[in-house]
Parts: structure tokens; sequence; C-alpha cells
């Protein structure tokens, strides 16, 4: 079980970088994420409720836009989207020319990060939440094999699929 815990620790002390690591860590495991009541949701399925990965995405960034893509394509139903963009055809049609079928909420006033207090820090756009949205695990996978590996443990063993 201390192996564990020192896995997780290491894994989030990388992701958050080592000059904030401390502070990443203690403010955010565990910390509570909350849904903005002006955010909007286009589901392809409802994962309130149960454990799942949420990630902040730039929808007016093209590059952002393809680590969405990988990510959705790594996590498949386990992931949820929280996009700002400034342009919704924009993002439309990326996602129509992209065959994805996602899981994402519209968020044109930057609401879920500022009720969030995410704003500023790049490194906890990406988390894992339990089933009462509370944060288990921070940081992008999607670059990181090890980080890759500790999500899908952490949701089997949560869900006992994955």
């Amino acid at each position: 079980m201390v192996n564990w815990i020192s896995l997780i620790m290491l894994l989030l002390l990388m992701s958050c970088g080592l000059e904030k690591s401390t502070e990443c860590i203690k403010d955010n495991f565990g910390k509570k994420i909350f849904f903005p009541k002006d955010i909007y949701r286009h589901s392809k399925s409802d994962l309130s409720g149960r454990v799942k990965i949420i990630s902040c995405v730039n929808g007016d960034c093209p590059d952002c836009l393809d680590e969405m893509k990988l990510l959705a394509e790594k996590f498949h139903d386990n992931i949820i989207f929280i996009i700002h963009v400034s342009e919704i055809v924009g993002l439309e049609y990326y996602l129509d020319m992209n065959g994805l079928e996602i899981t994402y909420y519209l968020d044109c006033n930057n609401s879920f990060v500022l009720k969030n207090d995410l704003l500023g820090n790049r490194n906890i756009q990406t988390f894992l939440l339990d089933e009462n949205n509370e944060i288990i695990l921070v940081g992008n996978p999607l670059f990181n094999e090890e980080l890759t590996k500790l999500y899908q443990r952490e949701i089997a063993m949560r869900t006992g699929v994955f």
C-alpha cells in the first residue's frame, strides 16, 4: 500500500511541475469539483455518479482539439471534456470531420475553470474524479504512459471494467 501511495505522490509531483508540486497536491487532491449551471452539456453518456476523467480544452486551439481527440480515443466512455470556445461553429465542424462522439460541456464563459479555481495552472486541467466529483488523480495522461496506466488502474479498480 505504501508503494502505491508513493507512486501516486510521485506522479502528482511530476504532473504539477517541480516548483509548485506541493501546493498542487495539497490544494487539489480530494478537492470537490462543481459543474456550473451556465455550461451546456452535449451528452454521449451520463457519467454522473461515476468515476470519470475531466479535461478542460481550449476549443479555439487546433492542437488542443487534436489532444482532445487522442484522449477520447484512449479513454473512450470514461471522459468528459469541458470545452471553452469563442466560436461554436468551428468546434462542431471539427467534431463532425473527425467523427467524434464525446460527452462534453460547452463553456463559453470559462465558468468551470473559474468556479473550480483552475485558472492559470495548465497542469491541473485534466484529472480523475471519483463518484462524488472529488479529485483522485491530477495530470494529463496523454504523454505519460505511467500516468495513463495509473488512470486506467484506478478506473478499473473503482468500476470493475475499463
